[in-house]
């Protein structure tokens, strides 16, 4: 029976609705009177007698409460109560408990029926009372606390996403399903490339609002049946069910690197958003912590690849991650137990035929592998923060290193301290009371220091130029190193007041054979000459090339010609010697 159909049009809004399944007619005609006497109406009751009907109705309809009669001698199956919960996931189930001549329910039934999944439960004889409509109501909220409490803890308080505990949840039960099948699931890791840059700029309102700009999108670019989660900060990540090969996947991943790349209005700022995508396949084997860590290390190549694009996880990735790990434990080792060294790599005046100063190098002696070369450990350096304590370990013992060959007059006054600078230490907060430290170094004083930074460091020099001010004004040079390879302008040269541009080998080394290289050779030099900045030539690797820049006009060279990059010892023997 159903209770809809007898209320007047002007009747009340129902204060709930309520499926009742029940076998006898004879009780279901009994709740219906009792309930609706205690609500006045204010009840949408609908009875039915099987739970294949409940099925039915709770495909087409929504209840707030489903009763269900349990009667001692006939219990219902925790399966059935199973299926209840699963076709009406928000309902509060409840029960009205039968029991012989009115005795009250013994605590080991309610723990039974709480342990089959009923919410809530109301003796049989409480039903024809005024408190039935009470009863009823309190199943309901606390039915309707505990699905928002739920909620809270499965969602992202900033976007509405599912948030990482859920997502990881939910993986986990997706990749047991999934384990016998022939279709894959599949981690797509995302992390938007300018997210920090807009947050220390704009502030984390701002931050937040992109945050949830992102979500939509993705929900709007993604299946109903994929999940989408938030994992923190920057960090989204989106499940593929079951999807049937490896290209469908990529096919996705594509299409939100495409997505995410627009540009979003917020306020008064417009941000140009871009995202680095690392994929994660299930191989049958995989746990979720394993999977989204593979879509982890596939992200970072993508970011370090230039991001806005998409990378798959493989084993060489997997290797070149732990080397990494490996690699920085034994740098912060090689820091303490002093296994670095500084290389110089002379520079000669064509003029005097003397030594005009020399480029200082960070070398490695790993007390296991011998020498390094410095391609595999700076980039680690750089991306652990490590590359500040290690620059200001290598400029405070080259300046020490420096005065004392200029004081035993094994180098003349003035001799030119070269010392590359990263730009992460350039660009670093302690960059200016790194100079201040310098600075106070009594034997600075005597070193001809030049910072040498590299000409792509140049294109983003709005960034930096406050820092590269204070160079200067603590009182030290400025090098551009690998002038001619990056974004040539000669508005660099004119802004940054350069004290020295290097011009690199790809142009130098070429010179007596190549018409173009020659030209250009001789503009540079011309230039430097003109606007009084010191040329160093590098590259100079046979007497051919020297002696083709001397009749060019160019005063200092530096190259395998003169010498490859020499430990202390053997600097101050070629001092001595030239």
């Amino acid at each position: 029976m159903d209770s809809k159909k007898n209320r007047p049009a002007s009747s009340l809004q129902p204060m709930f609705s309520v499926l009742h399944i029940v076998e006898s007619p004879r009780t279901a005609f009994w709740f219906f009177r009792s309930l609706h006497k205690q609500t006045e109406n204010q009840c949408a009751l609908t009875s039915i007698s099987s739970l294949e009907q409940a099925h039915e109705r709770l495909n087409v309809e929504r209840y707030d409460a489903i009763f269900i009669h349990i009667h001692p001698e006939n219990p219902p199956h925790q399966a059935d109560i199973a299926l209840l919960k699963a076709w009406a996931h928000s309902s509060a189930i409840v029960a009205i408990v039968h029991t012989e001549a009115d005795s009250p329910i013994a605590q080991h039934d309610i723990d039974t029926l709480l342990d089959m999944g009923i919410d809530d439960y109301i003796p049989a004889q409480e039903v024809n009372t005024p408190l039935l409509p009470r009863l009823v109501a309190y199943a309901i909220e606390r039915k309707q606390a505990s699905i928002r409490l739920a909620t809270m803890s499965q969602k992202d308080s900033v976007t509405g996403l599912t948030n990482r505990a859920e997502f990881i949840r939910l993986l986990s039960k997706e990749l047991k399903a999934n384990k016998d099948s022939d279709n894959i699931t599949a981690v797509l890791l995302i992390d938007l490339d300018q997210f920090k840059d807009l947050n220390d700029s704009q502030g984390h309102s701002a931050g937040d609002q992109l945050l949830k700009h992102i979500a939509e999108r993705l929900q709007h670019a993604m299946r109903q049946s994929d999940t989408i989660a938030r994992l923190g900060g920057d960090e989204f990540v989106v499940m593929l069910k079951r999807m049937p090969n490896q290209e469908a996947v990529e096919r996705v991943a594509k299409h939100l690197v495409k997505e995410l790349a627009h540009v979003v209005e917020l306020g008064k700022c417009h941000v140009f958003t871009t995202a680095s995508i690392g994929i994660g396949i299930d191989q049958g084997r995989s746990t979720s912590e394993s999977l989204l860590r593979h879509a982890e290390i596939a992200m970072y190549s993508a970011k370090q690849h230039g991001g806005n694009r998409y990378a798959f996880f493989t084993r060489k990735l997997q290797v070149a991650a732990s080397l990494k790990v490996s690699l920085e434990e034994e740098l912060n080792r090689a820091i303490a137990q002093n296994e670095f060294y500084l290389a110089y790599q002379p520079q000669l005046d064509l003029v005097t035929r003397k030594i005009y100063g020399a480029e200082v190098l960070l070398r490695w002696q790993h007390r296991e592998h011998g020498e390094l070369p410095p391609s595999t450990f700076i980039p680690t350096l750089e991306s652990t923060g490590l590359i500040v304590p290690v620059t200001r370990w290598v400029i405070a013992n080259a300046i020490e290193q420096w005065a004392s060959w200029i004081r035993q007059g094994t180098l003349p006054a003035g001799a030119h301290l070269s010392v590359n600078l990263s730009p992460k230490v350039l660009g670093h907060p302690s960059f200016v009371s790194l100079l201040h430290e310098i600075q106070q170094i009594p034997e600075t004083k005597q070193c001809n220091l030049h910072f040498e930074i590299t000409e792509n460091l140049f294109i983003d020099g709005d960034d930096h130029i406050e820092n590269l001010k204070a160079i200067h004004d603590a009182g030290f040079k400025l090098s551009m190193d690998d002038f001619g390879t990056g974004y040539s302008s000669l508005g660099y040269i004119k802004r940054f007041d350069l004290d020295c541009i290097k011009l690199d080998c790809e142009f130098t080394k070429d010179i007596v054979n190549s018409p173009v290289d020659l030209a250009i050779t001789k503009a540079v030099i011309n230039l430097g000459r003109d606007l009084g900045i010191d040329l160093i030539a590098e590259g100079v690797e046979d007497q051919a090339t020297l002696d083709l820049l001397d009749t060019l006009g160019c005063r200092v060279i530096q190259g395998y010609f003169i010498a490859r990059p020499l430990d202390s010892d053997h600097f101050k023997g070629f001092c001595l010697a030239s």
